[in-house]
């Protein structure tokens, strides 16, 4: 059964750095396959110079990850990023 987890939880979730970064710490910890996650995230590559955000996101398996970043201050207020977990480049996408 999967599990639903805050990243504030998740000891070793690194939530601070780059997309890249907070992927291969997700991988890193071998969280079950469907398992969802959420949590306040300060990325250094955000886009539209967004200083802080939420995001949600599922690990399909080891992988696939789906991502969904909401802000509140910058526009558009939300962004997708649908990737393999060994992307060399992930990239936010404004959602349709």
């Amino acid at each position: 059964m999967a599990k639903i987890v805050s990243l504030f939880d998740i000891s070793g979730a690194v939530t601070n750095s780059t997309l890249k970064a907070f992927i291969s710490s997700l991988v890193a910890l071998n969280l079950e396959q469907g398992t969802f996650f959420s949590g306040t995230v300060y990325f250094k590559d955000f886009p539209a110079q967004m200083g802080c955000a939420e995001v949600h996101g599922v690990l399909f398996n080891s992988a696939l990850i789906d991502l969904t970043l909401t802000s509140t201050n910058v526009a558009p207020y939300r962004w997708t990023c649908s990737c393999c977990t060994n992307d060399a480049n992930p990239q936010w996408k404004p959602a349709k």
